[in-house]
């Protein structure tokens, strides 16, 4: 009378003695059920939700996953070649320029940004345009720290006769202490470090 019960007990059993699957692709005794989360996807809604709370504190916008057809074009037939879909796009009123803001879900306090990730983000540097007081395009990469040390980096793109022609910026960001400063309303380190690279807001003139 308890078979309908069963598949819970048995979760229940591995919850409780705290044991866990050592090799997905191997065979066993035990059934269990896969439970999988697309990180990716998740880091880069709640980079979005945070850029959120910031911004608009700052009277800036942002805009998630917009696509734009007008930034790769086949020059040929005149007409869009591809999507570009950028994670986050910060946009000050009053602007003609947007921060792009890519969130990654990768360990990069314990390694270099990888290429790939450098000429992705320095594509959006330079098709909207978001510069700093020299003139630079500016891009932000966010990824989750492993602590609460002030983790950031940047690559800067040089022309062949040495002057900068964009800079790819990346932060690390500690969540559960970011989450502790949004929680209380307070800036600390980890929020003001994100506040650092947004654009100011430029109001509009009457």
């Amino acid at each position: 009378m308890n078979e309908q019960y069963r598949e819970a007990h048995t979760l229940a059993w591995f919850i409780l003695d705290g044991l866990g699957i050592r090799d997905l692709l191997s065979p066993g005794s035990t059934d269990s059920f896969a439970f999988l989360i697309d990180m990716n996807a998740l880091f880069e809604k709640f980079v979005w939700r945070v850029l959120e709370v910031l911004c608009a504190a700052r009277g800036l916008c942002v805009r998630y996953q917009r696509k734009d057809r007008s930034i790769l074009w086949d020059a040929m037939h005149d007409r869009p070649y591809a999507r570009v879909i950028p994670d986050l796009l910060v946009e000050s009123p009053g602007a003609d320029s947007w921060l792009p803001v890519d969130a990654k879900y990768k360990r990069y306090d314990s390694k270099r940004l990888d290429n790939a990730d450098i000429y992705q983000t320095l594509l959006y540097a330079l098709a909207y345009g978001a510069a700093d007081s020299s003139g630079e395009s500016q891009a932000l990469v966010v990824y989750p720290s492993s602590d609460v040390s002030e983790r950031q980096a940047a690559v800067e793109i040089r022309h062949s006769q040495g002057n900068v022609v964009a800079t790819v910026r990346a932060v690390g960001v500690h969540m559960p202490t970011l989450l502790s400063e949004m929680r209380a309303g307070k800036t600390g380190l980890q929020s003001s470090l994100l506040c650092k690279y947004l654009p100011r807001h430029t109001p509009d003139l009457v």
